[in-house]
């Protein structure tokens, strides 16, 4: 995972995206969405990559009897992996909450108008910018949303929130059903964070 991936992937002919280092100008709750974003996002991808690669058990067994447990790590803790997992669980869906309630910040505290404009849907069921679309308009004191964004916000209250919380407590007690619910959110978070034109540092 890059530092800074939309600023890698790029070729003189193409840009992935306009992700600066600088924030946005504007209110602080212009320059607390932007930041939160940006945090945000990238925190995801990292935190997706070790919520994968805490359940291999096949990896970690072979890990725990290979020369890296012997000469680097410590594998004796066999609940390790799942404390982890908890962890970078709870802590990306309460900043994948954020990420996806922030854009409404300057709404909430500074005034701004909200509009919802439509793009045009590409492949792979990706909305697409419409003209003169900006997600903050300072100048006008407005917040422009796309039906994606919307979706992804309903979406993600969703199942980073109930169904995250309803799967955590079934695995304890029917963990047949309580897995199978879990696993829908990890795929639904995987198609919707890698289907996005705008994620392409999640390829």
């Amino acid at each position: 995972t890059n530092v800074w991936p939309r600023q890698a992937f790029s070729t003189p002919n193409y840009k992935a995206g306009s992700d600066s280092f600088e924030m946005k100008e504007g209110p602080w709750s212009v320059v607390a969405y932007d930041f939160i974003a940006k945090l945000s996002g990238r925190y995801s991808i990292a935190a997706l990559n070790g919520l994968f690669f805490t359940m291999m058990k096949t990896t970690h067994a072979f890990l725990s009897n290979s020369w890296i447990s012997r000469e680097y790590i410590d594998f004796s803790d066999t609940n390790a992996r799942v404390r982890i997992h908890k962890y970078l669980g709870w802590s990306m869906a309460v900043l994948i909450l954020l990420h996806v309630w922030s854009i409404l910040f300057p709404w909430l505290f500074s005034g701004y108008q909200v509009v919802v404009k439509a793009g045009t849907f590409d492949w792979p069921l990706s909305e697409r910018k419409p003209a003169g679309f900006k997600d903050v308009k300072v100048d006008e004191k407005l917040v422009m949303m796309q039906v994606d964004d919307v979706y992804r916000l309903i979406l993600m209250s969703i199942i980073m929130g109930p169904l995250l919380y309803w799967s955590y407590k079934l695995i304890s007690k029917n963990y047949r059903i309580g897995i199978q619910l879990h696993l829908f959110i990890a795929i639904m978070f995987f198609i919707d964070i890698v289907r996005r034109h705008t994620h392409p540092h999640c390829w």
